[in-house]
């Protein structure tokens, strides 16, 4: 178990992690919010992230700036967000493993999700767009209003590594 106070606030948070041989495989019912992911990013990079909730569609996730040379214990207490919160093709990713080198490598208790009031996706047909927020809530947009916002579709590893690109 690692204490970390987090840089927004002095209230510490309890993050229970394992190595990242310990599960090479999470099956998809298993996932759960506040869980905390290592990936490869490239060929001497690792990334993290962390599950902020649980969609019909996949898990929404926040991804972080930190990077590694090996996989680790990363502090969250040094990490912000490098990216809006993404939707996980977490079947693909950490289930069946089908791309990339997706791997649950620890779990934080009593998490709480910050700053995901606005958070939303869209989809559907012209004229029949909606939004859906990070936790499955959906209501009727315009077309207009629906462009401004993210496709409400899971991501897979590819999709997510070069939406980290894009950022910076």
């Amino acid at each position: 178990m690692l204490n970390i106070a987090p840089h927004d606030s002095g209230e510490q948070i309890k993050i229970k992690f394992h190595d990242w041989e310990k599960k090479p495989r999470t099956v998809l019912r298993s996932i759960k919010v506040g869980d905390i992911f290592c990936f490869k990013f490239d060929v001497d990079r690792y990334g993290y992230g962390r599950i902020i909730s649980r969609i019909d569609i996949g898990d929404c996730a926040e991804i972080f700036d930190c990077f590694t040379d090996v996989p680790c214990q990363p502090d969250l207490s040094r990490c912000k967000r490098s990216i809006p919160p993404v939707i996980l093709d977490s079947y693909s990713l950490f289930d069946r493993k089908r791309v990339g080198d997706w791997r649950i490598i620890g779990h934080q208790q009593d998490f709480k999700p910050e700053d995901v009031e606005n958070i939303y996706y869209s989809y559907g047909a012209e004229s029949m767009k909606r939004r859906v927020d990070i936790w499955g809530q959906e209501e009727r947009i315009s077309d207009a209003e629906a462009q401004k916002y993210p496709a409400y579709t899971p991501r897979g590893d590819e999709a997510v590594k070069k939406l980290i690109r894009q950022s910076g």
